[in-house]
């Protein structure tokens, strides 16, 4: 292997298990998750003091090209000698082939493969020794290096790096945390399926601490709205409290948006952005409410409607969000007179949430 090689790229492995392979004696791994430079900044403070007095460059794992960015941005001036892993696919980036970087372990599929590591600890300490200071050559190519992907995607990736343990123990030990909750529904939450989403909404945030309302409020909003997935709805509520009567509330307003009312709520929601300027808010709630009863048995409430709407309003940028889905509400028939001004505009999430 020839010395020019200054970085290392790393797909289809876990940052975490490659943190932990990495010889402490020999070096000071920073693992950078986050992209806020005041993260970065702890992290690199933290490695430099476990190193301080110790002939032990850093080795920093950046997650990401944006991660890397911004540490390149912030620190590369300050730092002397250190050692660059990036881990990142590679038919995202462009360029991603160059002299100065090599893919370890990696088959270059787009889609990801899922296969073992056959990267093992004897290798990658051998791959370090050989691996080049990052210098100029590294700089030149991470400058000028992107990343072309839909928008949506990098910040769901993002968002999933964002709440990564810092350790592969950490992660363990989080694991074997906590059991899952046992649920009994008729006990824990009388007749919920019946109840409507403002009002699950209300009971979730009651003697929810002030400084927690507007995440919890919002996540559950989102999830509904398909803009965040299961994992993230959960992570971000299962996170504010450690109170089991909060977490089954949690469940329990999970279930109802993917149940039969959910989905009916959402559709809802859909045919009103796209039709509200010929269909008022009645129209489309008997509509979607007799279409609902009768093949889903199940209600939608204008409080809800109103709730959705108050969050999320009618515009063209919201549109866009879910142009792919709307061809079912295309060539409804509108109104015979033009809709009133929605009353939805009345609603204030702000003052009836106190957030």
């Amino acid at each position: 292997m020839k010395k020019l090689i200054q970085i290392y790229g790393v797909g289809f492995h876990s940052p975490l298990i490659i943190y932990s392979l990495i010889p402490t004696q020999q070096y000071a791994p920073v693992l950078l998750i986050s992209q806020s430079p005041a993260d970065i900044k702890a992290e690199i403070t933290e490695a430099k003091k476990l190193a301080k007095g110790k002939a032990r460059p850093l080795v920093i794992l950046a997650v990401g090209l944006n991660a890397l960015k911004v540490f390149l941005k912030n620190h590369h001036d300050e730092l002397i000698d250190y050692k660059v892993l990036l881990f990142d696919f590679p038919s995202l980036l462009l360029p991603f082939h160059h002299p100065t970087l090599q893919w370890l372990d990696c088959d270059h599929q787009a889609g990801g493969a899922w296969q073992i590591t056959k990267l093992q600890p004897e290798a990658l300490e051998e791959y370090l020794h050989l691996l080049s200071f990052f210098g100029d050559d590294g700089l030149e190519l991470v400058t000028r290096m992107t990343r072309f992907v839909p928008e949506d995607r990098v910040s769901e990736i993002e968002k999933f790096s964002l709440h990564l343990p810092n350790t592969y123990k950490e992660l363990l030990s989080s694991a074997n945390e906590e059991k899952p909750l046992e649920l009994d529904e008729g006990k824990d939450q009388k007749d919920w399926k019946k109840e409507t989403l403002f009002g699950l909404l209300l009971n979730l945030t009651e003697d929810l601490p002030r400084r927690y309302l507007k995440t919890a409020v919002h996540t559950v909003l989102n999830y509904i709205l398909g803009k965040i997935t299961k994992r993230e709805y959960n992570m971000l509520l299962n996170d504010l409290v450690k109170d089991d009567a909060f977490k089954k509330k949690v469940v329990f307003i999970r279930k109802w948006m993917d149940s039969k009312s959910g989905h009916g709520l959402y559709y809802c929601y859909q045919d009103f952005l796209l039709n509200h300027r010929k269909r008022s808010i009645a129209t489309i709630l008997e509509f979607h409410g007799q279409k609902v009863d009768r093949l889903k048995k199940a209600a939608i409430h204008p409080e809800d409607l109103n709730l959705l709407l108050s969050f999320q309003p009618p515009s063209e940028s919201n549109l866009k969000l879910y142009v792919s889905e709307l061809g079912a509400y295309e060539g409804l028939p509108a109104d015979e007179i033009a809709p009133v001004e929605p009353y939805w505009k009345d609603y204030d999430i702000d003052k009836i949430f106190s957030l």
